[in-house]
């Protein structure tokens, strides 16, 4: 659990600089998030800010002992990879060098890396499409466009998931870095139509409420009086499905 504990810090530490630590079972976990392995997760690191993938699989052939890990950068590129009994202290350093290319925007010439800084480091994706202004470089065109649209997508996941408080809040987040700019305001308008739609702000406002009783999930506690109330919102709420996610997790964490 070393390599977890490690993963964890370093996610609470530079998770606002742009690191994105993702814990990952390859074995037979289960997807449910009431699962053991994830209650007990959730108990031994609380408030953590990583993520956990189940039935994962990764793009590197390792050799050694397990757990193994490996650190991509902004670029996509392989930074370090290996055995964390043998490599993990390299980590830290390998992480700190990746998270300063990404601070500085990266690319092949000047105007890239300042609309990937806009972008991906100041989340100004409306800047950074008014910098490309007339420049003739599609691809670069396409790449800011592409955030809107996967942020417009991951919006549509959360709404499937029943998660509309995060919804909400992704799309308020995602309309002030784009701006109200034609070319940015297309993939998110669907999202928009579905969140102010009637029953989807009483959903909003139902999973408000479960976000109060999801404090406590999310420092590893739980008790018979949660599971109750969580019973209770399966039942009537407006979000539901969250609240019998929840329910699964509370039950776990007894």
């Amino acid at each position: 659990m070393a390599a977890a504990e490690s993963a964890v810090k370093l996610a609470e530490k530079h998770a606002d600089k742009g690191l994105a630590v993702i814990l990952m079972a390859t074995s037979d976990w289960k997807d449910a998030a009431g699962t053991e392995e994830c209650a007990y997760l959730r108990r031994t690191f609380k408030d953590h800010a990583a993520l956990v993938a189940a039935n994962a699989s990764v793009p590197i052939a390792f050799e050694g002992d397990p757990p193994f890990f490996f650190v991509v950068d902004a670029e996509g590129r392989l930074a370090l990879s290996g055995p964390y009994k043998t490599k993990g202290s390299q980590i830290p350093g390998a992480v700190k060098k990746a998270l300063a290319a990404r601070k500085r925007g990266w690319g092949e010439n000047d105007l890239q890396r300042r609309v990937r800084q806009a972008a991906h480091v100041k989340g100004r994706i409306g800047e950074a499409w008014d910098a490309i202004g007339a420049v003739d470089d599609q691809p670069l065109r396409d790449e800011i466009q592409g955030l809107v649209k996967r942020r417009a997508d991951m919006i549509g996941r959360l709404i499937s998931a029943g998660e509309f408080a995060r919804a909400r809040r992704s799309l308020d987040d995602a309309i002030e870095s784009a701006g109200w700019r034609e070319s940015m305001r297309e993939p998110l308008q669907a999202r928009i139509d579905e969140l102010e739609a009637k029953d989807a702000k009483a959903a909003v406002a139902a999973d408000e409420k479960l976000e109060k009783l999801a404090a406590s999930l999310a420092r590893g506690k739980s008790s018979a009086g949660l599971v109750a109330k969580l019973e209770k919102e399966v039942e009537t709420s407006a979000a539901r499905v969250h609240a019998a996610e929840m329910l699964a997790l509370a039950r776990a964490l007894l």
